[in-house]
C-alpha cells in the first residue's frame, strides 16, 4: 500500500510543477510584453497561448500617443525573453526595401538576415496555416534579395 501511495505522489509531483510553470512562463511574456508598450498599463491581452515549445503567443493592444486604443497585433515571446511584433519586424519597409539593399553595407545585410532568421523562427509557430505560408513568402522573398546583394564570401570566411 505504501508503495502504491508513493507512486502516486512520484506521478503527481511533475504535475503539480508543470501547472505552476506553464503561468508563470505566462505572466513572465505579459510583464516583457508591457514593457515595450508605450502606456504599459493600458495593454490588453487577448489569444494568449503557450506553444509546446515554450514560446508565448499572444494579441496585443495598447493605447497609442492619442490616447486611443490601437489595434491588436501579434506578438511572440521568445523563451528567452524576447518581444518579437510580427506584424513589424524591424526591417525597411516594403517600398524602400530595394533601395535599402542595394545601398546597404554587407554589415548591415548579415544583420537582415538574422532579423528573417527571427522572425522566421519566431512569427511562423503563432500565426495560422494560411498566414505563415503567406509569411513564408514574404521571408524567402526579402531573403532571394539579401542573397542576389552579398557578394559571394572568401572559403572560410
Amino acid at each position: 500500500m505504501r508503495s502504491l501511495v508513493a507512486a502516486a505522489l512520484l506521478f503527481a509531483l511533475p504535475l503539480c510543477a508543470l501547472s505552476q510553470t506553464q503561468p508563470s512562463r505566462v505572466d513572465a511574456a505579459k510583464k516583457a510584453i508591457r514593457e515595450k508598450m508605450r502606456d504599459p498599463g493600458s495593454t490588453r491581452f487577448r489569444n494568449v497561448r503557450l506553444l509546446k515549445s515554450g514560446q508565448v503567443c499572444a494579441e496585443v493592444s495598447g493605447r497609442n500617443a492619442f490616447g486611443g486604443y490601437a489595434d491588436f497585433e501579434l506578438v511572440a515571446v521568445s523563451t528567452k525573453g524576447l518581444v518579437w511584433f510580427i506584424d513589424r519586424p524591424p526591417l525597411p519597409s516594403y517600398d524602400d526595401w530595394p533601395q535599402a539593399v542595394a545601398s546597404a553595407p554587407i554589415s548591415q545585410l548579415d544583420r537582415w538576415q538574422r532579423v528573417l532568421d527571427l522572425h522566421e523562427q519566431l512569427a511562423l509557430p503563432c500565426l495560422s496555416e494560411a498566414g505563415a505560408e503567406e509569411e513564408w513568402r514574404f521571408i524567402n522573398r526579402r531573403r532571394g534579395d539579401l542573397n542576389a546583394a552579398t557578394p559571394p564570401r572568401p572559403k572560410g570566411f
